[in-house]
């Protein structure tokens, strides 16, 4: 088929298209990769990767804590801590966390009502991000000092997740 176009030479077997390079595929063999990934992993002890504490819910959440609660008796650091100052210190943090989450909202708000989905969905995560992992960690600070953990200052966390605060 041949388009009738003036002064297009389209039809001529020259201005046909360049051929395409000759491309090699190559094939992953996935399971020498990982054997490769775990003798390196296993080589280097590289910590565990870190989890993002607002996707953990139930027996993750719990492994998470005992994780961390290992890495502070390890570290020593909540041995050295009076539980005063400990649950002091977790109280003034939990204070800042929620001036920060309150900051947040407030940016989120003022965001405008149409084409910022986006922006209002990473704000969200963000803010859910913040309260979890600070729940977690002091979680773990606690069960490291061999505190009660009901006690903790976040332990309520119905009340920050609402967003009728702001």
């Amino acid at each position: 088929f041949c388009l009738a176009v003036p002064r297009l030479e389209l039809c001529r077997p020259g201005a046909a298209m360049a051929p395409k390079a000759n491309k090699v595929k190559q094939t992953v063999n996935k399971k020498k990769r990982r054997q490769v990934q775990a003798t390196a992993v296993a080589n280097k002890r590289l910590p565990a990767p870190v989890i993002k504490a607002s996707k953990t819910k139930g027996k993750k959440r719990q492994e998470l804590v005992a994780y961390l609660t290992g890495a502070a008796k390890a570290s020593g650091a909540a041995a050295a801590e009076v539980p005063e100052k400990l649950k002091a210190r977790q109280a003034a943090e939990f204070k800042e966390m929620k001036a920060k989450v309150a900051k947040l909202k407030k940016e989120r708000k003022k965001l405008p009502k149409k084409g910022s989905k986006s922006e209002k969905v990473a704000v969200a995560q963000q803010i859910k991000e913040l309260i979890h992992s600070t729940q977690v960690r002091h979680q773990a600070e606690l069960a490291a000092a061999g505190l009660d953990v009901a006690a903790a200052p976040g332990a309520c966390e119905a009340s920050m997740m609402s967003d009728d605060d702001v």
